[in-house]
């Protein structure tokens, strides 16, 4: 998965991440709206047969756009990684 930032404030971020589904990219977006001090997120998706959607995030003052990306997305890991954890458990359970 690449990222290329296509657009930075302080403030206001573009970003695409290339090779990243509707389903990924709308769980990142609730992470990013989830956030207090983000004022605006959303993302479009270019083309219906290229994932690639390009994130707009705009913050307050508090925290920087970038900063909020990384916040977004280290929750979504988190967040990833505990269902997995969970998944495993309950998998080997039912394994015997």
């Amino acid at each position: 998965m690449k990222l290329k930032i296509l657009k930075e404030t302080k403030n206001e971020i573009e970003i695409e991440i290339q090779d990243l589904t509707h389903t990924l990219a709308n769980v990142i977006n609730k992470k990013l709206n989830d956030l207090p001090d983000v004022k605006f997120a959303g993302y479009t998706m270019t083309h219906p047969l290229v994932p690639r959607p390009i994130f707009k995030v705009i913050t307050n003052s508090k925290i920087s756009a970038r900063d909020a990306i990384i916040k977004a997305l280290q929750e979504v890991i988190a967040t990833y990684k505990e269902f997995q954890e969970k998944y495993r458990a309950a998998l080997a359970e039912l394994m015997g």
